[in-house]
């Protein structure tokens, strides 16, 4: 198996983080897993390199003409392409993460000429959402690459039905299935003891707009306490930090900047609740795994995961305006009982051999076949 992403910086949010994590769950389900990526630096050699630990052959290329412009941007590797020549005549099926890149692009063309089975998570890229955020040009030249994607591909793996819904067009001729990013730490983690005091509340996640931080500041309770933790562009750093004054809660807000894994699993083990009042998810990794760690969310309609958290009572779904994230807070101390759902949900739904298995049974479909997934 063949895996091309553009990345593997957990930097970038959850895209890097799912990518790893599926390569690493399809390898223990006794997949021969090969990931072909960019060199993004030490944090994505970091992440590459406990792939390796765990027996996933990760090969890692530069940019094309460094990190800057074009180059930078669309994920451009002369050298990844060179290899993906070398990779395609050893392998059974190609599959591919991210759509608006290079890597994705390169490598189904490469896959084509062999006549391989193709794969594509598209980690929510594809949506209507994503192509409504680009400028007039970049729009059209995505919804002509969505197109051709949802045609060529043999199957894209999505991680919600919302991103499926989000993504389609009725006349693609390409077949899907929904295969929720797996999450492993924690799954199975003992109900966290109910702390006396202010109710922490937890927000977790890059700095975007589209994350709707700005609302939880405004709905913080009197009650509760906010931790951050996330990092992104300045401007909007310090434009939270002027809506905390604002609200007169700076006192009771804690900036945490960008944690990795290990600070991450502690972090989320100190929450009450984690909020996740997303404009749109087409999953949200940040939500599952805080349910792995027992924790209760909080989250908006526009998020994959929200299917989730109704279908196992693991926290509340609720419109990502000020007043009723303020009353779900509020009322957080009769569903600390959530706890124990979130547990049972994520060993169910997120769980990292179920991801492995699934996957094994679509490329053993696709080799043995050479059909088209089913629906």
């Amino acid at each position: 198996m063949l895996r091309v992403s553009a990345g593997l910086d957990p930097i970038h949010g959850g895209p890097p983080q799912s990518t790893a994590m599926s390569c690493l769950a399809a390898h223990r389900a006794g997949i021969e897993t090969v990931v072909l990526t960019i060199d993004e630096g030490a944090a994505g050699r970091l992440a590459a390199n406990v792939l390796r630990a765990a027996g996933v052959v990760v090969v890692q290329h530069p940019l094309l003409g460094g990190d800057s412009g074009i180059s930078y941007r669309w994920t451009v590797s002369a050298a990844l392409a060179r290899d993906l020549k070398r990779w395609t005549s050893e392998v059974d099926v190609v599959h591919a993460h991210g759509a608006w890149t290079f890597t994705t692009l390169a490598s189904l063309v490469m896959a084509r000429l062999r006549g391989l089975p193709t794969v594509l998570t598209p980690h929510e890229s594809m949506t209507n959402f994503d192509l409504a955020k680009s400028a007039r040009v970049n729009r059209l030249v995505k919804e002509t690459l969505r197109i051709s994607y949802l045609h060529l591909f043999d199957t894209v793996v999505f991680a919600s039905e919302l991103e499926r819904t989000e993504s389609s067009r009725r006349r693609s001729r390409a077949y899907s299935i929904v295969l929720p990013h797996p999450v492993e730490f924690g799954v199975g983690a003992q109900t966290p003891p109910v702390r006396e005091g202010s109710l922490r509340v937890g927000f977790l996640g890059r700095f975007d707009s589209k994350k709707r931080l700005d609302i939880l500041l405004q709905a913080l309770p009197e009650h509760a306490q906010l931790c951050v933790a996330g990092d992104g562009p300045v401007e909007l750093a310090r434009n939270y930090r002027h809506i905390a004054v604002a609200q007169g809660i700076q006192n009771r807000v804690e900036w945490l900047g960008f944690i990795g894994s290990t600070a991450k699993r502690d972090f989320l083990a100190s929450l009450d609740v984690l909020v996740m009042p997303s404009a749109f998810e087409g999953f949200g990794i940040a939500a599952a795994e805080a349910i792995s760690m027992g924790v209760p969310v909080l989250v908006s309609p526009d998020t994959g995961i929200a299917a989730t958290v109704r279908r196992h009572g693991c926290g509340e779904v609720v419109e990502s305006q000020p007043d009723p994230i303020r009353q779900s807070l509020q009322r957080v101390e009769f569903w600390r009982g959530d706890a124990r759902a979130a547990t049972t949900a994520a060993a169910i739904e997120f769980s990292p051999e179920t991801h492995g298995e699934e996957l094994r049974r679509l490329y053993d479909h696709l080799v043995a076949s050479g059909r088209r997934s089913e629906r």
